[in-house]
């Protein structure tokens, strides 16, 4: 009985990181599509937070192909709509982590790291709207420490992942080997 309490327990639990997912998905498909739009553009990267690392001239570019109204509605995106994105999926990426491992509460140290990084990203970011807005110039410094950020939250997204991966290895190893060891007792016991 103990262990059905528990793998009812356990199955219960899934719903929290289940519903987690839904929300980002339907966050990320309902309000960031629906905000991007005043800033896309048919050719070209549409946010400069989704490579990993750029340069000057990139940014540069970036910058150039968009109207004073598009650079500001880009601000705009990044210090609200992307801000709240990083809350909904950084509460996704802990839900799993804490379903995979729940044990391991200092895995949860990787969406909150993840989370602080796309902050200051967007900070960044914003600062070099700002700069260029002003004097259309970006200060290469501003653009280096940018591209660092936006390398190392997306290296705290690989380790996430990769964290994520082992723990589903993880519970289908223990379950084919439970499944195993149910199917070698016999009935008698």
């Amino acid at each position: 009985m103990p262990g059905e309490t528990n793998r009812l327990v356990r199955s219960s639990a899934v719903y929290r990181p289940l519903t987690a997912t839904a929300a980002m998905m339907a966050y990320a498909w309902l309000m960031m599509g629906h905000f991007s739009t005043g800033f896309t553009l048919q050719d070209g990267p549409n946010a400069l937070g989704l490579s990993f690392g750029y340069g000057l001239d990139e940014v540069q570019q970036f910058f150039a192909a968009r109207t004073k109204e598009q650079l500001l509605c880009y601000r705009h995106f990044i210090a609200i709509w992307d801000s709240l994105f990083t809350v909904i999926y950084s509460m996704m990426h802990a839900a799993w982590i804490a379903f995979f491992f729940p044990a391991r509460r200092l895995l949860l140290f990787l969406p909150l790291l993840h989370m602080l990084l796309d902050w200051i990203e967007n900070l960044c970011e914003g600062f070099m709207v700002d700069a260029w807005l002003q004097t259309r110039t970006i200060s290469e410094n501003l653009v280096c420490a940018s591209s660092w950020i936006t390398r190392c939250k997306w290296t705290a997204s690989l380790l996430i992942y990769a964290t994520l991966a082992a723990g589903l290895w993880v519970m289908v190893v223990h379950s084919v080997r439970r499944q195993k060891t149910n199917s070698l007792k016999t009935p008698d016991g």
